[in-house]
């Protein structure tokens, strides 16, 4: 690499600008963990402890470290989050405690890193909680399982069909592979993110399907806008429907038939009948 001309003025040596302007390639792991560093004089190794204490064959040039996270040279420490908390890696823990701690997200340890895993988590803002992704995890396993349960009690009571019962197909389908997922990631499978993606998103569809039957129903009336919002009362105010009064109802007419008339126009006729046949056969003798 060629040397920057000095400018006019300038004090500073030409060895100087060198060692300045240097050019570094940085070598990194999954976690952006700059494991290694090239420039004209050779390779540079580094390594670091479970929780991010570096060394190396000598001293490093970049300013990035454990995580991609930028490392203070002189003391080794990690201003994470911009600033928020000071973190040792020395010391294993923040040099502040957590304001979201202990009743918070930050967990019961207010100065604890990564919820005493960093191997499986990395904490770039300085607001670590464990505890509250596993809340999270949980919440979700109880979520899908109500989904499952409404949805199996409904299709019961109501027998839907057509549209309706495939997107309760589609419900009973995602909601138990976000469970799945979310069973993942607590056991600490990173691929369980993308299950429990997988699963949420069929659970969408299905919401997505049912929420267009219930407007199409609710087109389908003379008043759309009243009808729904008449529905929204009902949610928050818990009215009954509207009850009918009794007067209001008309009574069904009553037709009274004479059953003796009937009965004599009847005989009359039989007997009008026998009278003819009686004379049928008088004549006919």
């Amino acid at each position: 690499m060629p040397a920057p001309r000095q400018p006019q003025g300038s004090t500073r040596s030409p060895a100087t600008h060198i060692a300045f302007s240097r050019t570094l390639l940085l070598a990194t792991d999954l976690q952006q963990s700059i494991l290694a560093e090239l420039d004209r004089s050779g390779p540079n190794r580094l390594a670091y402890t479970a929780y991010g204490s570096q060394s190396g064959q000598g001293t490093a040039g970049t300013h990035l470290g454990f995580n991609g996270q930028r490392r203070e040279r002189p003391t080794g420490w990690y201003h994470l989050g911009n600033g928020h908390r000071v973190y040792n890696p020395v010391l294993m823990r923040f040099h502040c405690a957590d304001r979201l701690s202990p009743f918070g997200k930050g967990g019961v340890n207010a100065y604890v890193y990564c919820g005493g895993d960093p191997i499986n988590f990395e904490d770039p803002s300085g607001q670590f909680a464990i505890i509250s992704l596993l809340i999270q995890r949980l919440e979700t396993i109880a979520l899908h399982l109500g989904i499952i349960t409404a949805t199996v009690t409904t299709v019961v009571k109501t027998r839907p069909m057509g549209l309706a019962l495939n997107a309760a197909r589609i419900s009973l389908v995602g909601s138990p592979i976000s469970i799945v997922g979310a069973g993942m990631q607590l056991a600490g499978y990173p691929v369980g993110a993308i299950v429990s993606n997988v699963g949420t998103a069929l659970s969408v569809a299905g919401v997505a399907t049912r929420t267009f039957i219930g407007a199409q129903d609710i087109l389908r009336q003379a008043k759309p806008w009243q009808y729904f919002r008449n529905g929204v009362r009902h949610i928050w105010n818990g009215n009954s429907p509207p009850q009918v009064p009794a007067a209001a109802i008309p009574n069904p007419p009553q037709v009274n038939i004479p059953m003796n008339t009937v009965q004599s126009r009847r005989s009359s006729v039989t007997g009008e009948g026998l009278t003819a046949s009686t004379q049928i056969r008088r004549n006919s003798r």
